[in-house]
């Protein structure tokens, strides 16, 4: 279900972020994270079903982003989060004042002064190559003849592109040219890029369409009723098919993952990965150059003969 703010400055914050930076997901995750920020001001932080309005939000000082911050990082009262989300929430407080300043609601913004917590470097974990034929080759008892036809094209679009889950539910009908296997996709801060799709991901969008439903809904990809899938149905989805195939946990993003950690095995330069996947670094491009050097590394160990001699 889309987010609605309930709270009009939630509601009004959420509306120019969308002016600026189309990203629905984005702003949606921002006004969230406002409504749970209006909560813990209105001392009622468990209170899910509390949608405000929040009375105190307009006049937050820094002592209270400061305590909510502590709150936030008291991991019994905050049910482990995450770095990442908590440096969401602050980041949404602080972009949310910075729109009370512009719009001369406010003079100051609260939460400037308070610190993130430093992110934390994750390595990306590809897939084996191995367990992903499985996880293709999995078939779900009960499903609909479309339902299985439509997952397949999406998991052979998503390993075929390394394209974002916000990106794969986003695109469209015209997006796509058959033709010269592209999809026009819209990523991070809205920035419009072109992916390509290798043939076997074609064929399964191609059997798709022919059976995708008449709907008004432009999206490429669409539930039996019509309606565009969402983020949650893309991540069911894959949940349902890791268990079926027995290969432990697997994600839209780790399937991203994968693509680029095997692109780069089978010998894609780090510059066009860079640009399939939309980063605008190749530094941030380069972690899947070392992932692939561990791995040849371990083929390596495991197969030279010299270190398993005895006589050495």
């Amino acid at each position: 279900m889309p987010f609605v703010a309930t709270d009009p400055l939630i509601n009004a914050f959420m509306q120019y972020r969308l002016r600026r930076k189309p990203s629905l997901r984005t702003a949606e995750e921002y006004g969230r994270d406002l409504e749970h920020f209006g909560r813990f001001l209105e001392k009622r932080p468990d209170d899910l079903g509390f949608h405000g309005p929040f009375k105190r939000l307009l006049t937050a000082a820094r002592l209270d982003v400061m305590k909510y911050n502590d709150w936030l990082g008291d991991k019994r009262l905050a049910k482990a989060l995450s770095t990442a989300t908590v440096r969401r929430r602050l980041c949404a407080i602080r972009s949310f004042y910075n729109y009370l300043q512009k719009v001369d609601r406010r003079a100051d913004n609260p939460a400037t002064m308070v610190d993130l917590p430093e992110a934390q470097k994750s390595i990306p974990k590809p897939v084996d190559e191995n367990a992903l034929a499985r996880f293709f080759r999995t078939a779900i008892a009960g499903q609909s003849e479309y339902c299985r036809v439509r997952n397949r094209a999406i998991l052979e679009v998503l390993y075929a592109t390394g394209m974002r889950r916000a990106e794969l539910i986003g695109f469209n009908m015209e997006d796509v040219d058959f033709s010269a296997r592209t999809i026009r996709v819209v990523g991070k801060g809205g920035e419009p890029r072109i992916v390509v799709f290798n043939q076997t991901a074609k064929r399964a969008m191609e059997t798709y369409v022919g059976l995708r439903p008449r709907t008004r809904e432009n999206a490429f990809f669409v539930t039996e009723s019509g309606r565009r899938i969402s983020h949650s149905q893309a991540g069911k989805l894959f949940r349902g098919y890791a268990l079926f195939a027995q290969i432990g946990k697997i994600t839209p993003h780790m399937m991203r993952h994968s693509f680029a950690t095997h692109m780069i095995e089978h010998g894609a330069d780090v510059l066009t990965v860079q640009k399939l996947l939309g980063h605008k670094s190749p530094a941030t491009t380069q972690i899947y150059v070392d992932i692939s050097l561990l791995h040849e590394k371990k083929a390596y160990d495991a197969a030279h003969p010299r270190d398993k001699r005895d006589d050495t």
